[in-house]
């Protein structure tokens, strides 16, 4: 067991990506933070471990970084550019709560919060996630490496609330489009060029890459 304190002014983030070798996380949560790449970004840290449990309260603003995907048949890494503007993680014990967090992926606004559960042995999620969909970002990170494009025209705001664990996850969503706005992938579109539509799509993704898709619910309001 350990006990301690840590606490440092003003710590340059970046010096955090050659930690990104060490494995003292669980395999998923390690893989995630491998991709990532901090670019700029200064905090205060300030750590505390009783009996091997850390806890911590970070304020987090305006920090830079690139997450690296793979994108297209040849599973090319891209780098996507994320700017966080500000947001709070709070480690207690075994738990890391993310509190109101702003920023960019690129151009796109994105809002999330949630917690993560039991970290160190099976991490048990539950994220809510806030976007207003951006076409050039589609273009840049999903269009220039897939044969069937994403297209999105007019305002789209998505929400969506993601639950599980390494073996199963459970998304809820709810996509609203304001008139004479749409979405169109594989020859489909769907949008109404009259009148807002939601659309609500509830599904379930196994470890076995298989998808089942529970609840799908199309709704348009007409104007008065």
């Amino acid at each position: 067991k350990f006990s301690g304190n840590f606490k440092c002014k003003n710590f340059d983030l970046t010096a955090l990506n050659t930690l990104k070798s060490i494995a003292i996380l669980p395999t998923e949560l390690q893989n995630i933070i491998s991709n990532i790449n901090i670019t700029k970004g200064i905090t205060d840290i300030d750590f505390e471990a009783r009996n091997n449990n850390l806890n911590s309260v970070l304020n987090l603003n305006n920090i830079d970084f690139t997450y690296a995907i793979k994108e297209g048949e040849k599973q090319e890494i891209v780098n996507v550019p994320i700017k966080l503007i500000n947001g709070q993680v709070v480690l207690k014990n075994n738990t890391i709560n993310l509190k109101k967090m702003n920023c960019l992926i690129d151009e796109m606004p994105i809002l999330f919060f949630g917690k993560v559960n039991n970290i160190y042995k099976n991490p048990k999620y539950n994220i809510y996630i806030n976007s207003k969909l951006v076409q050039n970002v589609f273009t840049k990170y999903w269009n220039a490496y897939n044969i069937y494009p994403i297209k999105v025209v007019g305002d789209i705001v998505s929400t969506i609330t993601v639950s599980g664990d390494k073996n199963h996850t459970h998304i809820n969503s709810n996509t609203k489009m304001e008139e004479n706005s749409s979405i169109y992938y594989m020859g489909a579109t769907i949008g109404d060029a009259l009148n807002p539509i939601t659309l609500s799509i509830d599904a379930d993704i196994h470890k076995q890459e298989t998808i089942k898709l529970g609840i799908y619910k199309f709704f348009a309001y007409k104007q008065t």
